[in-house]
């Protein structure tokens, strides 16, 4: 089974990894938190026009302070 983002307690969870890797929303489909090697955590909402995929970046989650950045329920 697919982890998926439902809290902040598991956005708190997320470590980074040798490579980046993206984990679903729960409720929004196309919403995804991107972890970066770094630790650098960024909000991507990915759809579809048409044929074509379009992937844009909504905003950063700041681990250690999320108030400073996009929060889950922004």
């Amino acid at each position: 089974m697919t982890k998926r983002i439902n809290s902040n307690a598991t956005l708190q969870a997320l470590k980074p990894k040798d490579k980046e890797y993206l984990i679903p929303d729960k409720k929004i489909e196309g919403l995804n938190i991107r972890v970066r090697p770094t630790g650098t955590m960024t909000w991507t909402f990915r759809f579809q026009i048409g044929k074509k995929h379009e992937k844009i970046s909504m905003g950063r989650y700041v681990k250690s302070k999320p108030e400073q950045g996009m929060t889950l329920e922004q």
